[in-house]
């Protein structure tokens, strides 16, 4: 990793009051506008230094406010990792709900209390079935020649995966638009409906 660093010269400046200025969206658009490559940007260190900042006139106050916002990244650290822990514990309680279940009592099924037979996904409980998903639920592709649609200026907007917040709600104007032409072909196919399952069929998986 190619690093750059920082020197204060000056002692009446505050570190970590420097170090939060510099997360600044101001800090940061003008670093992309002094960066400059193709795929890879590479910032002007040269143009750095004439940066303009606001410093409050007191260490003190700077001291201060860098306080308050490393107090607030202590409390976001710990939200995360109390998140981090829900959801771990959630992915286990999932586990165990949809492979064991629920009783009668509303507990969760094992094989010390419960009968469980083999099956071809292993261990299931007894009143249990295995059946395939073309059982319960009709699978559909838009698209089964994999041939995304090319996008125009004017068109329909075409949703993808990453047009859908993490609240659920659908951000249309950040959508991709397609050809009227395009969207019939897919609409002759199916149309989604309250109660659908939708889920992205392409994409990059890892982070």
């Amino acid at each position: 990793m190619d690093l750059s660093r920082l020197d204060l010269i000056d002692a009446e400046t505050d570190k970590q009051f420097l170090y939060y200025y510099m997360m600044m969206p101001t800090v940061r658009n003008f670093m992309k506008e002094h960066s400059s490559g193709s795929t890879v940007l590479h910032l002007q260190t040269s143009r750095v230094p004439s940066l303009e900042l606001f410093i409050p006139t007191h260490k003190a106050e700077q001291t201060q406010i860098a306080a308050v916002l490393s107090c607030i990244d202590r409390a976001i650290e710990h939200t995360e990792a109390l998140i981090a822990k829900q959801q771990r514990i959630k992915t286990g309680l999932m586990q165990d709900l949809l492979t064991k279940g629920i009783d009668e009592y509303g507990n969760i099924r094992s094989e010390a209390t419960h009968e469980f037979k083999n099956s071809s996904l292993g261990s299931i409980p007894k009143e249990w079935k295995v059946e395939p998903l073309s059982a319960c639920a009709d699978a559909i592709d838009p698209q089964p020649d994999h041939r995304t649609p090319p996008a125009v200026l004017e068109g329909v907007p075409y949703i993808g995966i990453s047009d859908v917040k993490e609240n659920g709600e659908i951000d249309v104007k950040s959508a991709r638009k397609v050809s009227v032409e395009a969207f019939r072909k897919q609409r002759k196919r199916f149309t989604v409906e309250a109660g659908d399952i939708i889920f992205g069929k392409i994409g990059t998986l890892g982070l």
